[in-house]
């Protein structure tokens, strides 16, 4: 029935033009352009409901790119977004760019990004504590979820100081020249022996085992 359409239609009449494009927009469920409007109309809250409420957050960023203010709390509110949408990365990238660190490093620790995560503890500044608590959770993150003993090695021996779990995290990963450098230039030639010869001996032992099980598949298949 046409008479239905009637109260909105008067409504119309009798708003501005920006604002009756807008509710024409937003009536016809086209967000976009309906957020353009708004921004037309220098309604920033509105707009930052309206991109919420419809996850506007690239359109509303690229309506403000150069009005410094409105771009901060934009960015703030995509941030929070991706963060709620498991988007890790991408929110820690946000939060950093905003100076955001405490929020960057604990995003970049969920999404498996070491590097970046140690960089923004040092900017919050956390304390030495919290900083060694931080790398020792990251490298249990490292060698449990994601069997990365050369990450694992260098944060050990880079920020931890623990040149021997370093050596023995190194030669997990088949870097023994490594192994036996941060051991050598940090005075502990006598470890050399325990850690490095032991880690090849037991390198060794693997790729015979291997060997041993590719001639006896080669064997079967004769």
């Amino acid at each position: 029935d046409p008479r239905e359409y009637l109260p909105f239609l008067r409504k119309l009449q009798t708003l501005p033009e920006l604002r009756r494009q807008y509710e024409i927009d937003n009536y016809l469920a086209r967000s976009a352009k309906a957020l353009k409007h708004l921004h037309a109309l220098e309604a920033f809250d509105e707009v930052k409901q309206y991109a919420v409420k419809h996850s506007l957050y690239r359109e509303a960023l690229e309506l403000y790119k150069y009005q410094t203010e409105q771009l901060t709390e934009m960015t703030r509110l995509y941030a929070d977004y991706l963060y709620e949408q498991s988007n890790y990365q991408e929110a820690a990238i946000a939060y950093e760019s905003l100076g955001i660190y405490d929020e960057a490093y604990k995003s970049y620790q969920i999404a498996h990004r070491w590097r970046e995560s140690l960089y923004c503890a040092l900017m919050v500044p956390l304390s030495q504590t919290e900083l060694e608590n931080h790398a020792i959770s990251l490298v249990t993150t490292l060698l449990e979820e994601d069997k990365d003993y050369l990450s694992a090695a260098q944060i050990q021996a880079d920020n931890l100081k623990n040149y021997p779990a370093a050596a023995t995290l190194f030669c997990r990963a088949s870097r023994f020249a490594d192994a036996t450098r941060i051991l050598a230039i940090n005075g502990l030639q006598n470890r050399i022996p325990e850690i490095v010869d032991s880690g090849l001996a037991e390198a060794m032992g693997s790729t015979t085992d291997f060997l041993a099980d590719c001639k006896a598949q080669l064997n079967v298949q004769v």
